[in-house]
């Protein structure tokens, strides 16, 4: 069966920077390293240049909502917080929040990462269709692709479309408007380039939460 990769590596950068500063630099970089037996899974993550007020550690099962604080802080110059009360099969999604004192403003940043240990991978999460704004299409045309490439990358099966923003359903040129069919334990999703009027947004809403 195939199985997470034991290393992982995610980061945030949110806008945190001052003028002459670097934004990496303040960035949480964050991955992790897991252990068979006992089963644990250690955090690891970058120094910063900047005064650290604090580090708190976060975590969820994936699907869940709510990050529940774990505790235990580490040290605002740690580096690395280890999780052992993990089981071995369960993806985990971990959030590191560090928090800066810049004597005038307080700036955070925030570092992700989904970790198993040998939990199923998974290669089919479902459907999404991804609807482009005919005049835009052409000027997108590169960042499109890679979109595409990275969804289904990550296990969507993508079905691209494609409307001008003046379109009303049905669409026309053998575009449908019929609801996909659904496949079991498959989620389905949309997204969308471009500008699309309300009610061309609404229709394929509604297709992929039928």
């Amino acid at each position: 069966m195939p199985t997470l990769p034991r290393l992982l590596l995610c980061g945030l950068l949110l806008p945190l920077t001052l003028v002459g500063q670097s934004g990496r630099d303040r960035a949480v970089e964050l991955h992790a390293v897991t252990q068979d037996s006992p089963p644990q899974i250690t955090l690891h993550w970058n120094t910063s240049p900047f005064t650290v007020d604090g580090q708190y550690v976060y975590r969820r099962l994936v699907g869940e909502e709510s990050w529940v604080y774990q505790g235990n802080d580490p040290a605002p110059t740690a580096t690395q917080w280890t999780d052992s009360n993990v089981d071995a099969g369960v993806r985990y999604e971990y959030k590191v929040y560090r928090q800066y004192d810049d004597s005038e403003s307080t700036y955070h940043a925030r570092g992700y990462a989904l970790v198993g240990i040998d939990a199923p991978l998974v290669d089919q999460r479902g459907t999404v269709i991804l609807l482009i704004d005919e005049t835009q299409s052409a000027a997108l045309a590169v960042e499109i692709d890679r979109f595409s490439r990275d969804l289904a990358g990550d296990g969507w099966t993508v079905i691209t479309e494609s409307a001008h923003p003046s379109d009303t359903p049905p669409f026309g040129k053998g575009k449908t408007a019929d609801p996909l069919p659904r496949r079991s334990g498959q989620r389905e999703s949309s997204d969308f380039a471009g500008a699309h009027p309300g009610p061309l947004l609404r229709r394929h809403q509604s297709r992929c939460s039928q």
